[in-house]
């Protein structure tokens, strides 16, 4: 006998150019419902589904005997389970994202399957596929490869029609949903619609009010549309690059602040507009330690930044002896001991005068807000003090020698040494 198979899509449409796949969807498949096939050859074709869809990569699919065995938990079974209501509470208690269920029962010669994906959350039927088979039961083995792909949307078409499930069965209305670029992922009041990327037809929602967004990698775009009863609304939404807002405070008011080295203005400020992404934030004022930071700008939420800003802290000027000079970069101070506050995170010149004493010269830099010490012991200054004669020699060779001998005493005994015996031969 000549096998043939014949593959169609029923409530699912066209399938879609991928763009950019979202993250992993986490599904759990329910057995096939068994219609004129034994129910062990439904439980085999059901699990090679399952084998199906975790081998796309798209899915995190949940193991059978761990569904079992939350289900036994619940006293519930996952076997005929055929209303839209039960499909998603099943989902809800084994907590997945989405749920697979169908049928495979045979009419006459033929063999027809029957399988669709549901989202637990938003309860739109995401995909469904049907195939034909007038072939051997165990050729269907093969066909479970393409509902896998049809469910996870692997295949390239024109586009996604999806079914809404209202628990009321109300169906209202129908969004066609374009982007540019295409290719982007859909939120329906701000929940995601899985596996499924623009252009595509949302159909059977309910009238009212809602709020539409697409996004495709650094791009969005949102809309807050209605839809009325019966209607066939078209959006096409073009998307913009995205952007965050940056808030930035500090404790000292009027501050500049600098994103990437541009000036944004003063503290308190609020930028708008960013380009996400990651930006070097320097915040500013005479007299303070300069912030600096790595900051992340998200479309998420508003980027908060309180600053804190330090000043210097004091210089504690201390001398042995006392009541020493200060001078600061050529300014006098006061005397030693003394603290100095408010001076600025330039590097000083500090200068210590005191009669009778070398001048004592450092440079002082400030890299915290803690105290800076400075305490030195000054050197004296050598000192010489002319005689006008000495035991009866000439007044020039005993001033001559007094005062070397005097300068020569304070220096030390080598030096004094030679210059006497100079003045001696002479």
């Amino acid at each position: 006998m000549k096998k043939y198979c014949v593959s169609m899509m029923t409530a699912m449409v066209l399938a879609v150019y991928v763009f950019a796949e979202p993250d992993k969807m986490s599904i759990a498949v329910l057995e096939l419902d068994a219609n004129g096939v034994a129910d062990n050859e439904a439980r085999a074709l059901t699990d090679r589904l399952r084998i199906e869809l975790f081998t796309i990569g798209k899915f995190d699919v949940m193991e059978r005997e761990k569904m079992d065995a939350i289900l036994s938990e619940q006293k519930l079974t996952a076997a005929g389970i055929d209303s839209m209501k039960s499909i998603i509470e099943i989902g809800r208690i084994i907590s997945v994202n989405g749920i697979v269920s169908g049928s495979i029962g045979k009419l006459g010669a033929k063999y027809l399957l029957n399988v669709r994906l549901v989202d637990v959350e938003t309860s739109m039927i995401l995909a469904t596929a049907t195939e034909e088979c007038s072939c051997p039961l165990e050729d269907l083995t093969t066909a479970m490869d393409k509902v896998a792909q049809r469910l996870a949307g692997v295949e390239k078409r024109a586009e996604f029609t999806i079914q809404y499930y209202d628990r009321n069965n109300i169906a209202r209305g129908n969004f066609y949903i374009k982007s540019d670029p295409a290719g982007a992922t859909v939120y329906i009041n701000d929940k995601m619609i899985r596996n499924v990327v623009t252009p595509l037809t949302i159909e059977d929602l309910p009238s009212g009010n809602y709020k539409i967004k697409a996004e495709k990698e650094k791009y969005t775009r949102s809309l807050d549309v209605s839809l009325r009863t019966n209607e066939f609304r078209k959006i096409d939404l073009v998307l913009e690059k995205k952007q965050g807002k940056l808030a930035v405070t500090a404790n000292v008011p009027q501050s500049d602040v600098y994103l990437n080295g541009q000036f944004l203005g003063k503290t308190p400020l609020t930028a708008d507009a960013l380009d996400l992404g990651a930006y070097t934030l320097r915040v500013k004022k005479a007299g303070y330690f300069e912030f600096t930071k790595q900051v992340d700008i998200s479309d998420l939420e508003e980027t908060r930044l309180e600053v804190k800003l330090i000043k210097p802290g004091p210089l504690k000027v201390l001398s042995m002896p006392m009541e020493a000079e200060i001078w600061i970069d050529h300014e006098y101070k006061g005397a030693t001991p003394m603290v100095l506050s408010d001076l600025s995170l330039e590097t000083h010149l500090l200068e210590l005068r005191k009669d009778g004493y070398a001048v004592y010269s450092d440079t002082i830099t400030f890299t915290s807000d803690q105290e800076t010490k400075v305490e030195p012991t000054l050197t004296p200054r050598a000192v010489a003090r002319p005689d006008s004669t000495r035991d009866g020699q000439p007044a020039g060779i005993g001033n001559k020698f007094d005062k070397t001998l005097r300068w020569i005493t304070i220096a030390g005994a080598t030096a004094f040494a030679v210059i006497v015996g100079l003045v001696l031969g002479r």
